[in-house]
């Protein structure tokens, strides 16, 4: 049995993750940035903070801008994979979440407020959700191609992703809630945003390694689909 929707779909999406990883590494060079930022600042380099803090939110800008094509292809392939399998359907409305989360969270962070951690970590249980869904909709194909071997392997490739996106998860919103919460340091040594800036590179960190294993099972799903 061929699925040529699904084969186009599943190639589609390659691409769309391969710019979402590509946004998770620019938001890393981004709070690097913003770390960076903070060093200076504490020890009197106005200028060199400045310069960071203005780079920092081009990188988000330039990260916005990625996402939004990620989604375009991440839609498309959705709809033609649905046309061999219906479960893929219900990853768009994940995206429409994953996308609105990510850009409230540049335009709240380059205004200059606290709530865009909160935002990324909306755009973040959207985007696990979609991968959620795809991969289950990649397995149930196999499993009607008669591939169980790679049935199981996605299976534990979906166990993998939501394990690390939740990990990275619950990393961010302790940052963000504490970063909310607290009385902003201005102009002084601020170990606690060190802290809390260290909790969201490393939340990013491990969602890109979670972006890795989900374009290796995809890898997996489109040489499966093109036998």
């Amino acid at each position: 049995m061929k699925f040529r929707n699904a084969a186009r779909g599943v190639r589609t999406i390659f691409m769309a993750e391969k710019f979402e990883l590509t946004t998770a590494l620019v938001m890393a060079a981004m709070v690097i940035a913003v770390q960076f930022a903070r060093i200076t600042e504490t020890y009197g380099y106005s200028a060199e903070t400045d310069a960071l803090r203005i780079e920092s939110i081009g990188l988000m800008m330039i990260g916005g801008v990625i996402a939004i094509i990620g989604f375009a292809f991440a839609v498309q392939g959705t709809q033609d994979a649905s046309r061999n399998e219906p479960v893929f359907r219900n990853t768009l409305p994940w995206l429409v979440v994953g996308i609105i989360g990510i850009m409230a969270g540049c335009v709240l962070k380059t205004i200059g407020t606290h709530a865009f951690s909160f935002c990324f970590t909306l755009g973040r249980i959207g985007n696990v959700m979609a991968a959620y869904y795809v991969l289950t909709g990649i397995s149930t194909i196999a499993t009607k191609m008669g591939s169980t071997e790679v049935s199981r392997k996605i299976k534990g490739t979906i166990t993998r992703v939501v394990t690390l996106q939740v990990i990275a998860f619950v990393l961010e919103l302790f940052a963000g809630v504490t970063m909310f919460a607290r009385k902003p340091v201005e102009g002084a040594a601020d170990p606690l945003g060190f802290v809390l800036g260290t909790c969201s590179l490393v939340s990013i960190v491990l969602s890109v390694a979670a972006y890795i294993v989900y374009l290796k099972a995809l890898s997996s799903a489109r040489k499966m689909l093109g036998e």
